[in-house]
């Protein structure tokens, strides 16, 4: 039995705690979508960081061999293995980038779908214009914040 002060008791009532539920309720349920969009741009962001060393590569390749090559192996880079992004990168052969400045050189796919949106991949242009492409989920692009690919 809670002690007394006076003529209160030292507890919460059954309001004050479905209060403080809802409360907790409400933060999370603004929190958590919030949440997963930081999470999904540093992912995006890490994918990114990889295209612009696969364009470099990609560059330096062509400016030795006058074409740009399919096969992650000739290039002159190495990379960890992608968690969120499926293997190998896609590798466009066939562009010179000083000809066609926007065409794409390589490419990520997100792996799954994601907690805040669908499949998507991001693109780098030999310009180094990075783009995205929506591969299922409408808008997954455009809520991180990417130019989307037409």
């Amino acid at each position: 039995m809670p002690e007394k002060i006076g003529k209160y008791s030292k507890g919460f009532t059954l309001i004050e705690l479905m209060v403080v539920v809802l409360i907790i309720s409400l933060l999370a349920a603004f929190g958590l979508p919030q949440y997963n969009k930081a999470v999904e741009k540093s992912r995006a962001a890490e994918a990114i960081n990889i295209l612009y060393a696969l364009r470099g590569a990609q560059l330096r390749y062509a400016a030795e061999f006058d074409d740009t090559t399919d096969d992650p192996a000739q290039l002159d880079i190495g990379y960890t293995t992608l968690k969120h992004f499926k293997e190998p990168p896609t590798l466009i052969a066939g562009v010179d980038p000083e000809v066609n400045a926007d065409r794409v050189v390589a490419s990520l796919e997100r792996r799954e779908d994601t907690a805040y949106g669908g499949e998507y991949m991001v693109h780098i242009r030999a310009n180094g214009n990075i783009t995205c492409s929506n591969g299922g989920a409408s808008g997954t692009c455009t809520a991180l914040g990417f130019r989307i690919n037409y």
